[in-house]
């Protein structure tokens, strides 16, 4: 099998960095990430605030719904259940 770059860029990978491998039939797409934190970027805060712990600041949480007939998954979950 041929590999050929279309877009040469130089990745040094270490050997304890995460690297995904997609091949699509002759094609092999190698993704490496390097950076990837696996601690929360956020603090919960209470009454429906939350804080950026990159930044400092403090913001509001937004409601998807405000009481539970406009949940359209759950009304139908319920109705299926009764």
């Amino acid at each position: 099998m041929s590999i050929e770059f279309k877009r040469k860029k130089y990745c040094f990978i270490e050997q304890y960095d995460k690297v995904k491998v997609y091949t699509m039939g002759n094609i092999v797409r190698i993704k490496s990430s390097y950076n990837n934190s696996e601690e929360c970027r956020i603090i919960k805060l209470p009454n429906n605030l939350y804080k950026v712990k990159k930044t400092g600041e403090i913001k509001k949480c937004k409601r998807k719904i405000d009481n539970r007939s406009q949940g359209v998954i759950s009304l139908s979950r319920t109705r299926r259940e009764i």
